[in-house]
């Protein structure tokens, strides 16, 4: 188990199986797809939060609080399904919504803690991030 950083924005840990059952490569994606259409479901949700967020950050400054509970809740969620998918874990993972920057615990192997920043927020360099985007 890896201790987990709290200086960084976003810390990941993940406790990998020793084996890999022989089996999961011909079945585990039957059982990856309930996990992969909620998944598209909350894709699409992060999206429209992603840009309301834009908005939002740009025209105060701030972020609110439950944007970001919904980004964390997103991307905890993808990274418990899709290391189940790719076969990193032997569990079948939870489905677990919690809309919290702190992980709750629910799955101990895949460990996802985040303190996004919700003021203070540079609008000029967001408003910019937006033109560079389009120039690639």
């Amino acid at each position: 188990m890896q201790d987990m950083n709290p200086s960084y924005p976003a810390a990941f840990s993940f406790d990998p199986p020793d084996k890999v059952a022989n089996w999961r490569p011909i079945g585990n994606w039957l059982l990856a797809i309930p996990h992969l259409v909620i998944l598209y479901g909350l894709r699409i949700l992060a999206q429209v939060v992603g840009v309301i967020s834009w908005f939002a950050i740009l025209f105060t400054g701030e972020l609110p609080e439950s944007f970001a509970n919904i980004q964390a809740m997103y991307m905890r969620y993808e990274l418990r399904t899709y290391t189940f998918f790719l076969f990193m874990c032997e569990e079948y993972p939870p489905f677990a919504f919690e809309m919290t920057p702190t992980d709750s615990g629910e799955d101990p192997r895949v460990r996802v803690e985040f303190q996004p920043q919700l003021v203070d927020r540079n609008r000029l360099t967001v408003g910019f991030r937006q033109f560079l985007s389009f120039r690639t």
